[in-house]
């Protein structure tokens, strides 16, 4: 059975994603990025 997505939740969890990715660039820079780093940003 497929899959139901709320596509207006699913486009505000994809722009927080990108935001938390935004904010961390801009405050580390893109080499000093981790995975660890943007799971504690997003409280995943």
């Amino acid at each position: 059975m497929a899959r139901t997505m709320n596509e207006q939740e699913h486009a505000m969890k994809q722009n927080e994603i990108l935001d938390a990715f935004q904010r961390l660039v801009v405050t580390q820079g893109y080499e000093q990025r981790s995975a660890s780093y943007e799971r504690r940003d997003l409280e995943v």
